[in-house]
């Protein structure tokens, strides 16, 4: 059965050697985004050119030809649709992800490495937001965009939101 073209690339010799050799997976992730063949298969997913149906007949096309102790020939495609489906907010997406990041076959070394190093990016906290809102007691005070309205009745002394916070040095004695 034929696919979408966009999809048979992945297949093919010419994907194999425009990633070149195999680095670590976050690198090897990092490579596969800038791929210009990946990012036209993101971009027809996208724009509904290529379905989640199509996806996964390719993906049932490989992994058909799967033989136990044989590496796979196709890994890199099954590791370039993890990195097509990183971001995507669809059951299907995270389906893939999760099944293919918890095989453990050498095999496939190369798509489960990568689609767990997806799924680590697709949930990981993004830098430029605050990860706590706790601050220490020591040093300077905190930013004053931080703090929240507490009640009124909240810590044992009335001497404000700071006081409630960061409880004084005499009472911790």
């Amino acid at each position: 059965m034929r696919l979408h073209p966009l999809l048979d690339r992945l297949k093919g010799d010419e994907f194999d050697l425009a990633i070149g050799f195999l680095p670590a997976p976050a690198a090897l992730r990092r490579l596969l985004q800038r791929s210009a063949d990946v990012r036209r298969v993101a971009g027809a997913l996208r724009y509904g050119a290529i379905t989640e149906g199509m996806i996964r007949e390719f993906v049932a096309s490989i992994v058909a030809e799967f033989r136990p102790g044989r590496r796979l020939d196709d890994d890199l495609a099954l590791a370039a649709l993890a990195v097509v489906l990183e971001l995507r907010p669809t059951d299907f997406a995270e389906e893939y992800l999760h099944d293919l990041a918890r095989l453990e076959l050498a095999e496939m070394g190369t798509s489960t490495a990568v689609a767990r190093e997806c799924l680590r990016c697709r949930y990981a906290v993004p830098k430029h937001e605050a990860r706590s809102f706790v601050y220490p007691s020591v040093g300077p005070s905190p930013p004053r965009a931080c703090w929240v309205p507490l009640p009124r009745d909240w810590g044992d002394e009335r001497r404000g939101r700071r006081a409630a916070r960061f409880p004084s040095r005499e009472g911790a004695a």
